[in-house]
């Protein structure tokens, strides 16, 4: 939202507040506010509690879990990190993973074993529910384009589709950094809305390892096995729906097709013997898109249009 800057008297340069903002936090005459300076930003809150601005942080020998520390560096919120490392191999994980998945992050100086990031703009959270639709669409996406792809025997699809969770990364983080800064969003809870944003990531991460089995083992999957994926991408969208459109009777009808996949499941289990691998990962889907329900009934279960 805008707001044009006011003069009064000679000195003095103000900015009206939301109605709606003031309503809600319960703000009247007289009380005080909290002002953070970042930077060129100034965050405006009756309780905000200024975090940290930069960490320092030593990330040598940290193998395989270089990347994920980077990510959740940036997810937590830092405008400023400064890490260090040992090897080339640990340089290149720290820039390909700063310019591949955290939008506002630059790195600005990258010395013998020391690199210096820096937010060079804060997201906007004003467009939080555009990047969370796009966040569900392309995991919906992801999930469709996979089913298209075994369908037709198309290796190379499933591998572009491979390279989607890319995206999907680029908005989880996005969410989940705009969440943890504190920012004023429209929803009441906001924990809810983490687990989806982190769980939309882990169902993308599990589509990934699916296709790349896929493709290097150049596996066929059984009628039961694509039977098994086609309801997940129901239950997918299903869920998505829930997540932008609540209703408290989408609950009963999400409960029936649960019973529905656990049913198919004990099926598939009993007589599946070749692609167990990946049977395993369906499961291990399935079982991660039905469990945001929780976080979905949570985040919506007393909007005013549920309560009588």
């Amino acid at each position: 939202m805008k707001r044009k800057i006011n003069r009064v008297g000679q000195n003095t340069l103000t900015v009206s507040l939301p109605t709606k903002w003031v309503k809600k936090i319960g703000l009247k005459q007289g009380d005080e506010l909290e002002l953070t300076e970042e930077g060129s930003n100034l965050i405006i809150g009756s309780s905000i509690k200024p975090q940290k601005f930069k960490i320092n942080i030593d990330l040598s020998d940290s193998g395989t879990m270089l990347n994920r520390v980077i990510a959740a560096i940036y997810k937590a919120g830092f405008a400023q990190a400064s890490v260090y490392y040992k090897t080339p191999k640990e340089l290149d994980i720290i820039q390909s993973t700063v310019y591949r998945s955290c939008h506002v992050w630059e790195i600005m100086n990258v010395k013998k074993n020391n690199v210096e990031i820096h937010s060079i703009s804060e997201l906007n959270p004003d467009r939080f529910n555009q990047i969370l639709r796009k966040l569900t669409y392309a995991v919906s996406t992801i999930s469709k384009e996979t089913i298209e792809a075994i369908e037709n025997n198309d290796y190379e699809q499933l591998s572009n589709i491979i390279l989607k969770d890319r995206i999907v990364d680029r908005h989880s983080d996005y969410c989940r950094r705009i969440i943890n800064r504190g920012f004023e969003l429209e929803y009441k809870r906001y924990g809810p809305l983490y687990v989806i944003s982190e769980q939309m990531e882990v169902a993308a991460d599990v589509f990934k390892i699916i296709n790349k089995d896929i493709i290097d083992n150049k596996s066929k999957l059984s009628k039961d096995l694509m039977k098994l994926l086609k309801e997940i991408d129901i239950l997918i969208d299903k869920l998505n729906d829930m997540i932008f459109d609540f209703d408290i009777n989408k609950i009963r009808v999400l409960g029936m097709r649960e019973v529905k996949i656990r049913k198919l499941i004990d099926k598939i289990c009993a007589k599946e013997n070749k692609n167990v691998k990946i049977l395993a990962y369906l499961i291990n889907l399935f079982e991660t898109i039905f469990e945001m329900k929780s976080a979905v009934i949570t985040l919506h279960i007393d909007d005013e249009k549920q309560v009588n």
